[in-house]
């Protein structure tokens, strides 16, 4: 049964460019970088890619025949146009006024060098402009909201969980920078949500500490939250739903391109498996495979999969203990 989405979140651009100048800099005691080119600086490869942990997210639901809107902010200028030709090529319903003039479009920069070394710059302006008028271009009859992107004022993400609450839509989110709004807040909304989902660094920001995968998904379910998921790029996922915790690690074979979406990537590729599945396994081996595939390329758009042939992944399933050593 296909299901109507609503994603907030933010749409950007990627811009990767590439450059034998762009040299690793050793530093000194002091963390002195010293820059040794001019002004100008001969790139030997550029590409412009759609990005954005709401865009993204969106395309996962679409390219899985879901309807989805998605509630975003852009500024009004060319960048703004090709994520809007974007969403229609997505079969995405980006909501409409979702301009700004007081911003340029959100826009991340990887300047890379001849190896895999980036320096990342970015400007998120836009979507953190995000106002509860915005919220309300949610349409009616949304099977389930996922808060793929963290909204800047609180009252923002507060509105959001009321409208969805009121509506009796089911809400997933993928909170990243948890530090921006008060644990409190966050905390609050989050044990409204059906599944949350959370990189193991934001979750340790969230709980005050420092927690492995398991310590850390093990901690949010005793403070009350339903279904938790954490992960990292390195150790795998950890789940914790009704008593159970389930554990796996990456299915990642080949060599990282660019791990850029990826997160966003997983979190709406769990989301939706999960919906259709109620199978935590099946959840996990199509979120991993997704940014498996997302991890491949530099863009991520280009690597998010359609109707997936999926290999399960190997996940072991045991009950809570009292304490995760």
């Amino acid at each position: 049964m296909n299901r109507s989405y609503g994603v907030v979140g933010s749409a950007a651009i990627d811009v990767y460019a590439v450059s034998k100048f762009f040299k690793p800099q050793i530093t000194n005691r002091q963390q002195q970088i010293v820059i040794d080119h001019g002004s100008q600086i001969w790139l030997d490869n550029a590409i412009q890619e759609p990005g954005g942990g709401g865009l993204l997210s969106a395309m996962v639901f679409a390219r899985q025949g879901e309807q989805v809107s998605l509630v975003t902010k852009t500024g009004a200028d060319v960048f703004s146009q090709v994520i809007a030709k974007v969403a229609q090529d997505e079969s995405i319903v980006l909501l409409e006024n979702h301009e700004t003039t007081k911003h340029h479009t959100d826009t991340t920069i990887h300047l890379t060098s001849e190896s895999i070394d980036q320096t990342i710059m970015c400007y998120t302006g836009s979507f953190l402009s995000l106002s509860k008028s915005d919220c309300d271009k949610l349409p009616e009859g949304l099977d389930w909201l996922h808060i793929a992107t963290l909204p800047s004022e609180k009252s923002t993400l507060q509105y959001l969980i009321k409208i969805a609450r009121k509506r009796n839509i089911g809400i997933s989110m993928n909170p990243h920078f948890v530090h921006t709004l008060p644990s409190r807040t966050l905390l609050k909304a989050l044990l409204q949500c059906q599944i949350a989902i959370l990189n193991r660094d934001e979750a340790s920001v969230l709980i005050g500490t420092y927690c492995s995968l398991a310590q850390a998904a093990q901690k949010l379910s005793e403070i009350g939250l339903q279904h938790i998921v954490v992960y990292d790029n390195d150790n795998g996922v950890t789940v914790v739903k009704n008593g159970t915790m389930y554990e796996t690690g990456w299915n990642q074979q080949a060599k990282l391109i660019d791990s850029s979406g990826a997160e966003e990537v997983f979190a709406a590729g769990y989301v939706y498996k999960y919906l259709h599945s109620d199978d935590i396994n099946k959840a996990l081996t199509f979120g991993l495979a997704q940014a498996s595939s997302v991890n491949l390329v530099a863009g991520a758009r280009a690597g998010i999969l359609q109707n997936p042939v999926l290999e399960p992944v190997k996940v072991n399933q045991h009950e809570l203990i009292e304490e995760v050593l």
